[in-house]
């Protein structure tokens, strides 16, 4: 079950021995400089713990709802947070699948086709820890204005 909020509402909710490293991360990390190393099409990752936890920095404008495509993940929980901008992300559940599809081990990610999907609107300073029964859609436009859109990916192992 996915979990959205601020960080700090975040914190109150979740499992911290899980999130907790990510989510300090965020309140502790002046990230206007951390972003001065990302623009569209250049996205960097940054290491917090190896592969067990690592956090990929991106610049964008967000894509049409047409064109966005579900994502499911095995390996790896995301906390998607929002540092400037605004985008929606589609969610679904893993039984509201309709055509399944193969999954790619190597990047851990495999793109299912689902027809009943949730909006979710993440704002600055929002984030969403998306588990692997939480099949989502990110990077949508939230207004068709061609705003950037600067958002953090942590992926957290399993």
């Amino acid at each position: 079950m996915a979990l959205i909020g601020t960080v700090d509402t975040l914190l109150k909710q979740s499992d911290l021995s899980k999130f907790e490293v990510a989510l300090n991360y965020l309140k502790n990390t002046d990230l206007d400089e951390v972003f001065t190393n990302s623009s569209p099409g250049h996205n960097f990752t940054v290491e917090l713990d190896g592969k067990n936890l690592f956090a990929i920095f991106q610049t964008y404008v967000g894509k049409s709802a047409e064109s966005a495509k579900m994502e499911g993940h095995q390996r790896y929980i995301d906390i998607q947070y929002i540092h400037s901008g605004k985008e929606l992300i589609l969610m679904s559940p893993l039984h509201e699948i309709t055509t399944n599809s193969l999954y790619a081990e190597e990047r851990d990610i495999y793109f299912p086709e689902t027809n009943n999907f949730s909006t979710l609107l993440l704002t600055k300073g929002m984030a969403a820890i998306l588990y692997p029964d939480d099949l989502h859609a990110p990077g949508i436009a939230a207004e068709d204005d061609g705003q950037l859109i600067q958002k953090i990916v942590f992926k957290v192992k399993i």
